[in-house]
This record gives structure tokens, sequence and C-alpha cells, in this order.
């Protein structure tokens, strides 16, 4: 799934509806994708909560808000309305942030420019932009490392940090942070002992999917990432269009 940490599995937090219903929910796509994500983040607080003596993950920590990593058009768009509803200040820091962090993509891939889609770049080429810019800082970052569009962030900010792991598919999904010492590392059998880290990382992956091809189109669901883009340029739209 686009943005390189995956979400997760179990357990389920509400009814699931089908791929079929969220085919044809064409004009509230983005509100539907909203409450998949308040999914997502009812997830990690509970798991958060759960193992509060082992999680750093909170206000003031903004480890995992560096380096560069794409986003789906469902999250483009989030961000895009996030930088909207912005008040003027605000709208303006996050485009001098974002034409900064363009003009440095720029200058590593001169090849690359508006609307900077993945798939004009090539996957293969991103991932290796990505490898360069480890320590860029997310242009969505206030100078307190706080983010100035946290109630819109992509779903990849609001799981990563906490292992996730899948007991239907016995997979381990991912998305653990270094800081988080003592849950970095474990392996399945150990993740399979704690139930709060559990998720239904595949139904999640198909709600997600569906709501893509209603927004994006099917080709945009059966291979996300080329549709994706990055933060700086969901910001640079936003803010150019207001």
């Amino acid at each position: 799934m686009v943005g390189r940490v995956p979400p997760p599995r179990q357990p389920r937090l509400r009814r699931r509806r089908s791929a079929a219903t969220l085919a044809g929910m064409r004009s509230p796509a983005l509100p539907a994708y909203r409450a998949l994500l308040e999914e997502a983040g009812t997830w990690f607080e509970r798991a958060a909560a759960a193992h509060a003596a082992d999680v750093r993950c909170g206000r003031g920590c903004d480890a995992c808000c560096h380096g560069l990593f794409d986003v789906s058009p469902l999250d483009a768009a989030l961000i895009a309305e996030g930088v909207r509803a912005a008040g003027a200040e605000t709208r303006a820091a996050l485009a001098a942030s974002a034409a900064q962090a363009l003009a440095t993509v720029a200058e590593l891939a001169p090849q690359w420019r508006t609307p900077w889609r993945i798939g004009d770049l090539g996957v293969e080429r991103f991932d290796a932009l990505c490898d360069a810019l480890p320590d860029a800082p997310c242009p969505a970052l206030d100078d307190a490392g706080a983010c100035r569009i946290y109630a819109h962030r992509p779903l990849v900010c609001r799981l990563h940090g906490l292992p996730m792991f899948d007991p239907g598919t016995s997979r381990d999904c991912g998305g653990a942070c270094p800081l988080n010492a003592p849950l970095f590392g474990l392996d399945a059998d150990a993740l399979r002992a704690r139930p709060a880290l559990h998720f239904d990382h595949a139904a999640f992956e198909a709600d997600e999917r569906a709501l893509l091809a209603v927004f994006a189109g099917p080709a945009a669901a059966a291979d996300p990432e080329p549709f994706g883009t990055i933060v700086a340029a969901a910001i640079q739209s936003a803010a150019v269009r207001k």
C-alpha cells in the first residue's frame, strides 16, 4: 500500500462494508476515507494505551516525521483539504516549507516536476530518492516539531510507531519505531501474544483500495504507488489553488 508503512488487522472495530458498497459511494469517497482513518486512529490509541510504558509516541516526538515518503491520492486530497482549512499564516508557512522541500527534490531529480506523480519519475527512482533524503523534515512540521495539519495527516502518519500484527494471516505488518524499544523487533509469536497489537489488515486494505478505485480509478487501486505523490506536492497544490 502507498505510504511505506502498511496498515494492520484485528479486532474489528466496526462492521465492514463490502467493496461493492464502498464503490457505490462515489461522491463521498473522501468522507468515507476519513472514517477509515478514524478506525486506524482508534486502533493506534488503544494499542498505545495498552503498552503505555513502552511507547514514546506523542507530542514533542517527531522522529518519524523525517524522510521522503509517498502518500496516496486520497491522502493527498486530505492534506490539501487541511491546507485550505488552515489560517492564512499557517498556509503561508506550509507553502514556504513545501516549496523548499520540492526545490531539494528537484535538485536530485531534475526531471521530476508538477504534478509530482511518482509514476512519472518511476518507483525505483523514487525509492532511491527516499534513500537519499532520510533526514528531510516533513514540510508540515512547524518549528516546534508539531504537525500543522495534524487532523488531516495521511494514513502512514497515523499508524507508524507500533508493530502491527494480522492474526488472520500471521503477518507482521511492520511499523514499529526503534524508539519504542521494548516493542521493536518482536517476532510473530511475541506479536501473536499481544492482542492489542492485532488489527484486521486485510479488510482494512480492501476498504482502502475500494475507495481508491472510486477516487482515482481501478488502476490506482490495483497498484497505488505510481499514482501517489509526496506531502510537499499535496501542500503546494492546495496553496496554489487557494
